[in-house]
């Protein structure tokens, strides 16, 4: 059973005293809202209360707050940003750059939140889910969708450990998929494709395709770096996120297969090269050559 030392309550500090209370001017309640400050419980108290805060924004808060903590006691590189709409029913955030060198700034899905209360209270589910963000962080601020390859300065650098799990995920993905598979596209496959890209450039065809394909691939990476370190940090994993790990899994090999069985026989042998050699390693740094898109691709409708 994990004990309390791994989870502090919510908003308790780090070696400060429970049952400790003071008086809160709603004034420091707004400031700290306003800069996007964990709140303490006494501050949660008065948002519901004086301040007069809906139960879902307070409920928001209380999310953000655990969040911060556990961001705060692993060190994770990683921002939280407002609360957004527009994304599937099923994300629980998407992945930004943050306007602060060497973060990921982490935008929760309020759609989903809302609808799953009892994942906001869970810190094993939260945990993950962070982990989840941070290798997802590594992989696509690394990613050069110039060349369809991630950047990597050396093999003894400090993600080496992420990208040797990124590997490992990729070789699965290439000796499960054959290039010599028949490639006669449906009108689904036509349609997908042009959903990708309007323009029905080749070139550009292609590049969304694979781009697809590799962010599934780094989606599912993501999974198995969040498994790894949770196992390694905490333990077993909790019914909660295991059921959550097996749901992903089936979403996005649909992701990936959706990508490639919409590619001509000429592309999958592109693609397959690819995945046989993902890496662009650098003697001296260096950054990708063009900008790394952080968020989830949109879906096809």
């Amino acid at each position: 059973m994990v004990t309390s030392t791994v989870f502090p309550a919510l908003g308790q500090s780090e070696g400060s005293p429970s049952g400790r209370t003071k008086s809160v001017n709603p004034d420091s309640v707004m400031r700290s809202l306003m800069w996007g400050d964990a709140l303490s419980e006494e501050q949660l108290k008065v948002a519901a209360g004086e301040v007069g805060m809906s139960p879902e924004r307070l409920q928001q808060l209380k999310l953000r707050t655990r969040v911060q903590q556990l961001i705060a006691r692993y060190k994770l590189p990683l921002e939280v940003t407002e609360f957004g709409e527009g994304m599937l029913e099923d994300e629980e955030f998407r992945l930004y750059k943050s306007a602060k060198t060497g973060l990921g700034a982490v935008r929760f899905n309020s759609v989903f939140w809302k609808k799953h209360p009892e994942l906001a209270q869970d810190p094993h589910y939260l945990l993950y889910v962070l982990f989840r963000a941070q290798a997802y962080y590594a992989y696509r601020s690394r990613y050069d969708s110039e060349h369809c390859a991630w950047i990597v300065e050396n093999e003894a650098e400090p993600l080496n450990t992420y990208f040797s799990v990124l590997h490992h995920t990729l070789q699965e993905e290439a000796a499960a998929s054959r290039p010599s598979d028949p490639t006669l596209l449906s009108d689904r496959d036509l349609e997908f494709r042009h959903h990708l890209d309007p323009t029905d450039n080749p070139r550009k065809t292609l590049r969304a395709l694979i781009e697809y394909a590799l962010r599934a691939i780094a989606q599912k990476a993501s999974d198995n770096m969040a498994i790894k370190r949770y196992r390694e940090s905490i333990g077993s994993l909790p019914a909660s996120v295991i059921e959550r790990v097996h749901l992903r899994e089936r979403a996005l090999a649909y992701d990936f297969a959706s990508a490639r069985f919409a590619m001509t026989l000429g592309e999958r042998v592109t693609f397959h090269n690819i995945l046989k050699t993902p890496f662009r390693y650098l003697r001296r740094s260096g950054e990708p050559a063009s900008e790394p898109v952080y968020d989830a691709a949109p879906e096809p409708h």
